[in-house]
């Protein structure tokens, strides 16, 4: 994980592509780490719909 301290150093001494790599790799973490959940919830969903209907 990037401290915010050392991201906040970097960015203030990087040129503008820079910055937007940095922001678009968080950005595609992010979106990832939403689908990731997604997925998870959506076996949660599917285990529970097993679980209501054998009872």
């Amino acid at each position: 994980m990037i401290d915010d301290d050392d991201l906040t150093q970097d960015l203030a001494h990087a040129d503008r592509d820079t910055i937007y790599r940095r922001l678009q790799e968080d950005l595609l973490q992010q979106i990832q780490l939403c689908a990731r959940n997604q997925q998870i919830y959506a076996q949660m969903e599917g285990a529970n719909s097993l679980k209501h209907s054998s009872e």
